[in-house]
C-alpha cells in the first residue's frame, strides 16, 4: 500500500507502519474469511479497495479525535468505523460465474462483505481465545445478536455511530468473551 501524498497528515498522526499493518491485517483477514466460507473460486480481495477502507477509517478516526479531544479511539469506535468502511467499499469482489453455485453458496457470495465486517468487528472487540461458559440463555442471546447484526449489515444502511452503539450495548450482556485490551488508534 502506497499512501497518497494528500494523506501525509495521517502518516504523521498514526505512523506509516501502523497504516501498512492495518492494510496487511485487513487483506489477510479478508482472504481468511473467503477460505473459511469456501469461496476461493468465486471471490477475491481487491487491495485498492482495502486501501480505501484503511484511508477512510484513519481519516474518520483522526477527525473524531480532534473534534472530541480524544487521545485514542476506543475499541468500539475502531470496530464500528472499520466495519462501516468495509460495508461501504465492499473490498471482497465476485469473480467469474456464480451460476454453478448452489443457493447456500450464492447467499454467502452475496453477503461476503457483511460476513467479513461482522467477523472483523467482533474480533476487534472480543478476545475469542478467552471464552467462558455463559449458559443456554446467554447462548441464545448471542446467536440472536449475530443473526440481527448480519440482517442489519445486509438490509439496512448502518453508520459508524449506530454500529458503535450496537457493539457497546451488546457488551452489556455478552458473558461469552473477555473484551480485547483497548489498543486504541
Amino acid at each position: 500500500m502506497e499512501p497518497r501524498k494528500d494523506y501525509d497528515y495521517l502518516i504523521k498522526e498514526f505512523t506509516e507502519e501502523k497504516i501498512k499493518d492495518r492494510f496487511i491485517y485487513l487483506c489477510e483477514l479478508a482472504k481468511k474469511i473467503i477460505r473459511q466460507q469456501k469461496l476461493e473460486s468465486f471471490c477475491s480481495v481487491e487491495s485498492d479497495l482495502i486501501s480505501e477502507v484503511v484511508i477512510d477509517y484513519f481519516s474518520d478516526i483522526d477527525r473524531l479525535k480532534k473534534f472530541h479531544g480524544l487521545k485514542k479511539a476506543n475499541t468500539f469506535k475502531i470496530a464500528a468505523y472499520t466495519a462501516y468502511w468495509i460495508l461501504r467499499r465492499k473490498p471482497i469482489q465476485i469473480k467469474g460465474d456464480i451460476n454453478s453455485a448452489d443457493s447456500v453458496t450464492k447467499a454467502k457470495i452475496r453477503d461476503i462483505n457483511e460476513i467479513f465486517a461482522k467477523s472483523l468487528a467482533l474480533g476487534i472487540i472480543y478476545d475469542f481465545r478467552k471464552q467462558v461458559d455463559p449458559g443456554m440463555e446467554a447462548t441464545s442471546k448471542l446467536v440472536n445478536f449475530y443473526v440481527h447484526l448480519n440482517y442489519h449489515f445486509v438490509y439496512r444502511q448502518p453508520n459508524p455511530q449506530s454500529l458503535e452503539l450496537a457493539f457497546t450495548a451488546f457488551d452489556v450482556f455478552c458473558p461469552f468473551y473477555e473484551l480485547s485490551k483497548e489498543s486504541g488508534d
